[in-house]
């Protein structure tokens, strides 16, 4: 299978040929960024450069292509856009399937297709949970009226359904995946090394808890009223390590009057008896965090 797509790349930039289209998108999810990573897990390296030397050159051109990495999450948390610039770059090119999907009722014509799995397991059973826990509506019925009604018509297939997974459940993963490869990243290492400047670092970090200020607005845990999965995930890491480590540096993060509700949920995190049997002492946790930083500068 890998060999026919090295033969349909071999003397091209892309697929369709100078530029980015459909099928770069389908399988360039698919292939390098997905199947690629399992196969690494279990020791496998399924394209060696000497035998898929094609391929592995595509795989590179993807990487040059700035447009590639908008269909997940992570432009959406950079700063050096707007956000409101992210999504519009995200949704061009999630035109291409709306646009390829048209009039059709899947990707392959009147049955489920290969296609269907392959994008229906990537956009709106695993990245549109991402997104709507960050609070985005990225593919508004308006604007995308095929792409929904695929979506619907996916959800009527009966092992399609039983593989959608708990929807509640799953937007928790994807905000665990925020925090896990955003937050700490963002929010800490880069104002540790400071390459891009304190307060550039500063306004990073601040756009990254803006979007869990609107998760939790309004509610006293990220689950509703109830202590729950992404509490523990985000508590253990932003009020009781993350903002120590700041204090140490002299920069108040996550300031009352521009982070109300997540202020509200940290006070709402300390009412819960486990939480606080787990809490840290204040001052040796600032002298642990402060070794941190001079180890990552150091680094």
């Amino acid at each position: 299978m890998l060999m026919f797509l090295e033969k349909e790349v071999t003397g091209k930039d892309f697929f369709g040929g100078k530029t980015i289209g459909f099928l770069d998108m389908v399988a360039g999810s698919m292939i390098p960024f997905c199947l690629a990573r399992a196969w690494e897990c279990m020791g496998i390296d399924m394209t060696p450069e000497d035998t898929f030397p094609e391929l592995n050159r595509w795989i590179k051109k993807l990487n040059e292509v700035e447009i590639v990495t908008l269909i997940g999450l992570r432009s959406l948390v950079k700063s050096e856009k707007r956000i409101d610039v992210a999504i519009e770059e995200v949704r061009e090119l999630i035109m291409l399937l709306e646009n390829q999907i048209k009039e059709k009722k899947f990707f392959g014509g009147e049955t489920i297709g290969f296609l269907d799995m392959v994008v229906g397991s990537m956009i709106p059973f695993c990245l549109a949970r991402g997104w709507e826990g960050m609070g985005i509506d990225m593919i508004p019925e308006e604007k995308f009226p095929e792409l929904n009604k695929w979506i619907k018509n996916l959800k009527e297939i009966e092992i399609v359904k039983e593989c959608i997974p708990d929807r509640e459940k799953h937007i928790e993963h994807m905000m665990k995946i925020f925090i896990d490869e955003q937050v700490g990243p963002v929010a800490f290492r880069s104002l540790a090394i400071a390459e891009k400047g304190k307060e550039v670092a500063i306004k990073e970090a601040q756009e990254l808890f803006m979007f869990l200020e609107k998760e939790v607005t309004g509610k006293d845990f990220f689950g509703g009223e109830t202590f729950g999965f992404l509490d523990m995930v985000a508590g253990s890491m932003i009020p009781f390590c993350l903002a120590r480590g700041w204090e140490g540096m002299g920069i108040d993060m996550i300031p009352e009057e521009k982070f109300p509700e997540l202020n509200r949920w940290i006070k709402n995190l300390k009412e819960i008896e486990i939480v606080r049997e787990c809490i840290p002492p204040r001052e040796k946790q600032i002298e642990h965090m402060k070794k941190v930083v001079e180890r990552i500068k150091s680094a």
